[in-house]
């Protein structure tokens, strides 16, 4: 915790003058520059970040792996997540409201393992952009969009990077003048080092996966730039539970590949993105399996011209939503779903007497439902920012916004379980409102800033899946029967302290929100992930031959539906539950601390070891609730109990090497 004790310093002893990323003093008429070193996150107007990837390799890691998909969790607009939870919920939304993107492609199933860490190799990439509100997407929610490194390095280099998880590698260099080709591959060791410890509750798991990363980057002139990225990877979790004769194995596997072009103003990109799920389950005499996919072949396209851009979009969907078939039962016909995606829209933004930025946007969409049947949108947006000088920048935003796709599944604690289905059959296509109010300012040299948001975000056509595991094994079980059908409101605020600069950098920040949806029957409840409160503390310390890393979170507990009573049926456990996400699970508190120890950091070798320890204060916190069952004397007794990730401190040791 001393870390943070410095995010505030007791005096500024001399008059500091701050010009790019050098500090300048003068001494009489001479001028002495120095590098400065600055924090990793970049603060851009209207919520929004950039982030170098390289500094998260600072903030303490999980089982050896800095995660740039986890590193968002600690933002003030992004709710925290439990250790076994893939989601990344932004104010509020579903995590199906977001577009996590490569490039701008859509990438689904972002998550390896269980949401502990996602399928971006941090070797891989170099910067990170998120922003609260979708940029150039059909989405409810935010946006997250990494990016690997466009630049021709000045020589060959490569990364190593060994943990207690997964072995990764990332090697960069050059073919012919041009242009420049990136490998990056990781395979886990998990199994091999904590197989005896993998275990959600007393119920041992066993896991594997491997990816790929291929980019190729081309600048043939000046003005144009060529560059592809293709990702591969694959998954196996086996989850057995001998108490409930439940057995499962799920394996899923995804892959996205794009080419993009920029000459000067004129950006395009085609893509093909693609996942699929295969679960096996096995229940007392039954068994089955749940199937789903979803793959998207699309076209970006920008052009930008003084205070004008335009943009046009293609994408055709097909989906398989939640197929299940039974031992026991006929086995259902396939129910694939095709869809055709189109918009096309236009923004300006123009700036005042160096004062007030005006914007305005306008999005033409067309959507052809996998039922043939057309639908019309245009989404307008405005924006205002109003530069306030010494006393920062106000900025107002709101538009409408639409989405096409759902998601949704058995469970919101990294199971891979979720599927995506179009609009159409099941619902409507996804609106929202979306409002802002921001205030954004630097102060002390701009070596600090606060930022304070107020939201609000008016929901219609929401669906959540209502059904468990044993709904599948009903020979009557329909997808249509699990969802909750209605519309829902999001709104909070959210405040960020940001130390920008100076050996110890990081963040406090603060939130307050609900999440909450009513049905179409009138019952209102709140989303399966609202967190009523958080509180996160980040800091990182840069000491040349080492540096240290510290977060603290400490949020209130997710909701949750609880039974009111459990009867034994023929073998079969049937539960009656009570009100939809009326309860709510204990506060999560957790602190993580981390050093770099770097043997060598001189020139272009550097090589050395990460120590971590995850939940250093050992604190027991609940995933989930689940039904348990024990037997004793024969008997057979059950509860609806919390459980939580069986190893309470998370060491871990990584050895790192860049040449």
């Amino acid at each position: 915790m001393l870390l943070f004790l410095g995010l505030f310093p007791q005096a500024v002893a001399a008059r500091i003058f701050t010009v790019s990323d050098t500090l300048a003093i003068s001494l009489d008429s001479t001028i002495v520059t120095g590098a400065r070193r600055t924090s990793f996150l970049k603060e851009t107007p209207g919520a929004t970040f950039s982030v170098e990837t390289e500094g998260i390799s600072r903030l303490p890691s999980l089982l050896g792996s800095a995660d740039p998909l986890r590193f968002t969790r600690y933002l003030p607009s992004v709710q925290t997540g439990s250790e076994l939870d893939a989601g990344v919920h932004i104010e509020g939304c579903d995590s199906g409201h977001n577009i996590i993107s490569v490039g701008g492609v859509p990438v689904y199933g972002p998550n390896h393992l269980l949401g502990l860490f996602s399928v971006f190799n941090p070797l891989h990439f170099s910067s990170m952009d998120y922003s609260t509100t979708a940029k150039d997407a059909n989405r409810l929610g935010g946006s997250i969009d990494m990016m690997p490194d466009l630049n021709l390095p000045e020589e060959d280099m490569g990364d190593i990077s060994i943990g207690l998880a997964s072995v990764q590698g990332t090697c960069q260099g050059y073919i012919g003048d041009s242009s420049t080709m990136a490998v990056s591959l990781r395979k886990s060791i998990l199994n091999l080092l904590y197989g005896s410890f993998l275990k959600v509750d007393d119920t041992p798991f066993n896991y594997d996966f491997g990816d790929i990363n291929l980019s190729w980057v081309y600048r043939p002139t000046r003005k144009d730039l060529i560059w592809t990225d293709v990702y591969f990877g694959a998954d196996v979790v086996e989850f057995d539970n001998p108490a409930l004769t439940l057995g499962s194995k799920a394996a899923w596997k995804n892959a996205y590949g794009a080419v993009h072009w920029n000459h000067g103003s004129l950006g395009q990109t085609l893509y093909i993105s693609y996942f699929d799920l295969d679960i096996a389950l096995e229940y007392t005499s039954a068994s089955g399996s749940a199937l789903s996919s979803i793959r998207t072949i699309g076209y970006k396209g920008s052009y930008s011209s003084g205070p004008w851009r335009l943009r046009l979009d293609a994408a055709r969907h097909d989906a398989l939503p939640q197929r299940v078939v039974l031992s026991i039962a006929e086995e259902p016909a396939e129910e694939r779903q095709s869809a055709l995606e189109t918009t096309a829209g236009a923004a300006w933004e123009h700036t005042f007497w160096d004062r007030l930025r005006l914007g305005a946007s306008l999005d033409g969409m067309f959507y052809l439902s996998p039922e043939k049947e057309p639908f019309f949108f245009a989404a307008p947006g405005l924006s205002a920012e109003l530069n306030l000088f010494r006393a920062g920048k106000l900025g107002l935003r709101t538009g409408l916004h639409r989405q096409h796709l759902f998601q949704t599944g058995l469970t919101s604690i990294g199971l891979p379980s979720e599927f995506w289905f179009l609009a159409g059959k099941y619902s409507a296509p996804q609106t929202s409102l979306n409002s802002a109010l921001t205030h954004e300012m630097l102060f002390l040299q701009d070596r600090y800033s606060l930022s304070v948001e107020g939201y609000y975000r008016r929901l219609f056509n929401q669906v959540e899946y209502d059904g468990s595991v044993f709904d599948l094994f009903s020979p009557s079980y329909d997808l249509e029967d699990m969802l909750i059908k209605g519309d829902g409101w999001n709104y909070g605020l959210n405040l960020m302290l940001h130390k920008r600069s100076g050996k110890l950098t990081g963040w406090l920040s603060a939130s307050l929100g609900r999440s909450l949806r009513r049905s179409s029957d009138g019952d209102i409840f709140p989303s399966a992930h609202e967190r009523l409160y958080e509180f996160k503390a980040v800091a990182t310390w840069n000491g040349g031959r080492w540096d240290a890393g510290a977060s603290f979170v400490a949020a209130s507990g997710t909701p949750y539906t609880a039974p009111e009573a459990l009867y034994l049926v023929g073998n079969r456990i049937i539960c009656r539950y009570g009100d939809h996400n009326g309860e709510r699970l204990s506060p999560y508190i957790r602190l993580d601390i981390s050093s770099n120890i770097y043997f060598r950091r001189t020139g272009r070798f550097t090589h050395g070891l990460n120590l971590s320890l995850y939940n250093a204060l050992g604190r027991d916190n609940e995933i989930a609730r689940r039904l348990k069952v024990s037997q004793s004397d024969g008997e057979l007794s059950f509860s609806y109990s919390p459980f939580s990730f069986a190893l309470k401190f998370m060491p871990s040791i990584g050895w790192f090497m860049r040449f």
